[in-house]
């Protein structure tokens, strides 16, 4: 029993997020992707891609630990950058407080500047 029309009249996007069908085919995907990688343990066996399998499994150690480095400098900057420019944020959203969605003469430029940067990255 559907509680709407039938799946074959109605488009797939349309669906309820639940489907029995849709849960099965993403199941069914997710055993096909884990049913690939279990060959990854037949490589080892091989003379030319065991030695091959090995290296990049190490290298991949290296490479986390330069993204931990990286990602650690690169919060360090956004901290940095937002204390700067924190007070700026505010006098943005103090200056476009009053500002509506009617041009007064010589607003045009706060205007601009209010809706398309003052409202909404501020707040």
């Amino acid at each position: 029993v559907w509680g709407y029309q039938e799946p074959a009249i109605l488009d797939r996007s349309k669906w309820d997020a639940y489907d029995p069908i849709l849960i099965s085919e993403s199941l069914f995907a997710i055993a096909n992707i884990f049913a690939t990688l279990k060959l990854v343990y037949v490589f080892t066996v091989s003379p030319q891609l065991g030695p091959l399998q090995i290296s990049l499994g190490r290298m991949l150690n290296d490479i986390m630990k330069f993204f931990c480095v990286y990602i650690l400098v690169l919060v360090a900057f956004a901290f940095g950058l937002n204390q700067l420019y924190w007070f700026y944020a505010n006098e943005r959203f103090n200056s476009c407080q009053g500002v509506r969605f009617s041009l007064a003469e010589g607003m045009k430029d706060v205007y601009d500047y209010c809706i398309t940067r003052g409202r909404y990255l501020t707040k």
